[in-house]
């Protein structure tokens, strides 16, 4: 259905275009030569929301969180259920699982990676992060270039270049956000500037990266107009005020999650963490200026906050190791949003023992009324209060770095007392807890190297599992020390949706 990458950038944009009601020639197919004036430029910006197409949300961060352990999917729709149970061996109670060995495929997380990147498998998602970030820079380029064609402007002359700032640092905000999501998970990914074109010139993750960070730059720069021209492109709906101030402090918070995330976390020099942390310290500090998920319809808004999503049981449970995350520290009033009335958490986990297609379901959780009902967030103040601990505690700053994880645990309600020191470890257990559901577990295993084969310093000790007895009852009991290793593949190809028509070779599609 989408021949390639070009195409489905076109695809998403005219399918936002054509829900916001863009007034150009072509609602279906906007341009640059037709987005001419300012209420075009503000409905494709807008349309900026829609243009993931519903993928990211709910498919891409499931499988983030997934792949990092932090939640459960066992549906067997777009292979979530194969991805997350391809563990390459499981130690409980004594006894090595090698669940993938055992099961009716045999495949590895690996395998499976490259078994479902298939254009014609509609539920591969290996694409789905890739569709949805490149649909997001194609907007953002269309709004680009057609203000460089010239906008007709409405309102004091005085505020026309104001405007216009505003609108360039929208769209590179945006470009800078897809292009980092696109380094942080692909083998290769290209750079595009020029709207409803593609090219072959395929970079690394690092020269990605590089071009994030370019963009973010461009965003800070043209930032001072995002005052003027955020009131049209926030929905009504969305209970954040986005200021110059806080979009700024957002860029900041992400320049430092693209740098965080990039390495092995052994790997980061100290004048990298020096970075890291000059630029967390111009981020988020609070989340009522934060950039929302996703779309101006209030009954798709209320389906992806975590409240309805975990107590519906629709997409996702916590496992075991997010629930021992929020046991670590007793009183963390965090766990009451995923436990029963009995305190013991109801909650979905790999049963070491079973078949990795077999769906296995301990019921679902109860989810309080409050909190829980923000919806998820692209960017927050406890991600960014988090990055500042970790950065400070490398460069030595205990003290400091422990304040920083009082401030997180204060965003979400912890509720616990305020802590004099910590540890790496106690930075790490509190990312899987405060930023729970947030889309970046897979980075942090992956940057832990939790996901290496244990031969190259992987995998994870010390964790609870569940083990399936048979013939006992019940049949599930818990190792609170159990080891697994993952074994899983720290980046995604290329989609195949992409490559059979714009592959790196010239006689794959027809490139620019």
């Amino acid at each position: 259905m989408i021949k390639h990458l070009a195409m489905a950038g076109l695809l998403f944009v005219g399918a936002a275009a054509c829900e916001d009601g863009l007034n150009v020639t072509n609602p279906n197919e906007p341009t640059p030569d037709v987005v001419t004036t300012e209420e075009g430029l503000k409905r494709v910006a807008r349309g900026i929301y829609n243009s993931p197409g519903g993928f990211f949300e709910w498919i891409v961060w499931n499988y983030h969180e997934t792949m990092g352990d932090a939640v459960s999917v066992p549906w067997s729709n777009y292979n979530w259920s194969n991805m997350w149970f391809a563990a390459t061996s499981i130690t409980a109670n004594g006894t090595t699982y090698t669940p993938v060995a055992s099961s009716t495929t045999g495949r590895t997380q690996s395998e499976w990676v490259e078994f479902v990147n298939d254009r014609q498998n509609s539920q591969g998602a290996v694409e789905y992060e890739w569709i949805s970030m490149y649909g997001i820079n194609a907007e953002a380029n269309l709004m680009l270039q057609s203000l460089d064609n010239g906008i007709s402007w409405v309102g004091a002359p005085a505020n026309h270049a104001t405007k216009e700032a505003g609108y360039r640092a929208w769209a590179h905000f945006w470009k800078g956000y897809a292009y980092h999501r696109i380094g942080l998970m692909y083998e290769q990914g290209l750079i595009i500037d020029d709207y409803g074109t593609t090219n072959r010139d395929y970079k690394t993750p690092d020269e990605m990266l590089a071009e994030a960070q370019a963009q973010f730059d461009l965003a800070l720069a043209n930032s001072a107009g995002i005052d003027l021209i955020i009131d049209d492109l926030q929905p009504s709906i969305f209970d954040t005020d986005i200021s110059t101030a806080s979009f700024r402090q957002a860029v900041y918070t992400l320049k430092a999650r693209t740098l965080l995330s990039g390495s092995y976390r052994d790997e980061l020099t100290n004048a990298e963490w020096t970075q890291i942390r000059d630029w967390a310290a111009q981020g988020l500090t609070s989340n009522d200026g934060t950039i929302l998920v996703d779309s101006d319809e209030a009954t798709f808004l209320a389906t992806i906050t975590a409240r309805w999503r975990l107590a519906t049981r629709i997409w996702a449970n916590p496992t075991m190791r997010t629930m021992q995350a929020f046991h670590r520290n007793p009183g963390d009033q965090r766990l009451a949003r995923f436990t029963n009335t009995v305190g013991n958490g109801n909650y979905l986990n790999r049963p070491v023992t079973q078949h990795v297609n077999t769906n296995w379901s301990a019921g679902p959780p109860y989810a309080s009324a409050n909190p829980g009902e923000a919806p998820q967030l692209y960017v927050s103040a406890e991600e960014n209060e988090l990055i500042l601990a970790e950065a400070k505690l490398a460069l030595g700053d205990i003290p400091g770095a422990a304040g920083h994880v009082n401030n997180a645990r204060t965003l979400s309600g912890a509720g616990l007392a305020p802590v004099l020191t910590v540890t790496l470890e106690d930075i790490r257990w509190e990312r899987r807890a405060a930023l729970f559901f947030r889309g970046l577990a897979f980075y942090d295993a992956r940057r832990f190297k939790e996901i290496l084969p244990v031969a190259q310093g992987g995998g994870v000790n010390g964790v609870w599992v569940l083990e399936y007895v048979a013939g006992r009852t019940p049949a599930l009991q818990l190792d609170q020390n159990a080891s697994i290793e993952f074994n899983y593949r720290p980046y995604w190809p290329i989609p195949d949706v992409e490559t059979v028509f714009n592959g790196p070779d010239a006689s794959q599609g027809p490139g620019n």
